[in-house]
Formats: structure tokens, sequence, C-alpha cells
């Protein structure tokens, strides 16, 4: 029997492609056409790879993600590193910007230092429930979430 049709090696080929050509006009892409009143920072683990990825939101908030960075962790010199990116691409922070992020210190840190006194820093509310309490994959059988007061 004789198969017709695109290889899985050839389709893969050219998602990475497509993904590269996207990934870099959004690393590349200005950022001082909006006023953004809050940024979201927040590390993700996918594959053993730490992504940290910065979502910005503006004064209607739209939100758009801004950049994302790789490093083997979620430590300051990656956070530094996205943070000084997203400001030499013309972020605005002169009139302050809320900035939410989990617990880490290392986050906390390098706002604090590419951002400085403009920044105003909240905890994640989601980040601030105990792990026990979470709603996960593995309890995803029709559980109720866990409603997190604010104030």
């Amino acid at each position: 029997m004789e198969s017709s049709g695109t290889s899985k090696s050839s389709v893969s080929r050219r998602f990475i492609a497509a993904t590269r050509k996207l990934l870099a006009e959004l690393m590349h892409r200005r950022l001082d056409d909006r006023h953004y009143v809050a940024l979201i920072i927040d590390g993700i683990v996918m594959a053993e790879h730490t992504v940290v990825a910065a979502m910005g939101i503006d004064a209607d908030g739209k939100k758009q993600m801004l950049g994302v960075w790789h490093g083997a962790t979620e430590n300051a010199a990656v956070c530094k590193a996205l943070l000084s990116d997203l400001v030499e691409r013309g972020l605005k922070t002169d009139d302050g910007i809320l900035v939410v992020i989990d617990g880490s210190k290392a986050l906390r840190a390098a706002v604090r230092d590419v951002l400085g006194d403009t920044a105003i820093v909240q905890r994640c509310q989601v980040h601030s429930v105990p792990r026990a309490g979470r709603i996960g994959p593995a309890q995803a059988d029709g559980d109720q979430p866990v409603k997190v007061r604010s104030g």
C-alpha cells in the first residue's frame, strides 16, 4: 500500500520555521505605541526549560504578550534581561506601572533594579493560595476552583 502526503518531519520543520518567525516579531516589536498600566510576569517550566513571560495590560484592559525569555531557572539575571529588553523596546513606566508577580525573590529584585520606584509590585493572588488548595490537572474531575478573596 502506497501512502502519500506530508511527512511528520516536514510538518515539524514548517511549524518550527513559522514559530521562529512569529517569536522574532514578538521579541523585536516596539512597545512605545501603547501605554501599559500593568505588567504580569511569571516563569513557566516546560520540558526542563524555564521561560519567563511578560504580558502587558493597557488602560482599556487589553492584554498583549510583550516578551518571553529563556533561562535555566527563574533567576534574577533572566528576569533583569527580560525587563531591560522591554524598556529598551519602549516600555514606558514614568507614570508608574503595576507589576504582578509570584513570590519569586528574583523577580522582585529584577523589578526593583530595572524599573525602580516607578513600579508598584503586587503578588499574584492565585500564587498566594496554598498549593494544596489549587486546582490542577489531576483534580480536574469536577471539583470547584478555590475562590480567592481580595481585600
